[in-house]
């Protein structure tokens, strides 16, 4: 009797974006970008400085793009 071979299942194709890669944190009504440590920027309420992460559209990419781990 003739056996079949096993179907190779192929991985979907992970779209290069923000909303798919590791360093991707959304939160409310903003999404982050956590791949380097934050930077300081201007608070223009009330003149002091403050630290955050770069702000992110979800639709947006760059070179250090890396896919979500699976975990």
């Amino acid at each position: 009797m003739a056996t079949r071979k096993p179907k190779k299942i192929e991985p979907a194709e992970t779209l290069v974006a923000c909303e798919n890669c590791r360093y991707f944190v959304p939160k409310e009504g903003r999404n982050e970008c956590r791949r380097n440590p934050p930077t300081m920027a201007v608070d223009f309420q009330d003149g002091g400085t403050i630290s955050m992460f770069p702000l992110v559209d979800s639709g947006e990419w760059c070179g250090a793009w890396a896919a979500k781990l699976n975990s």
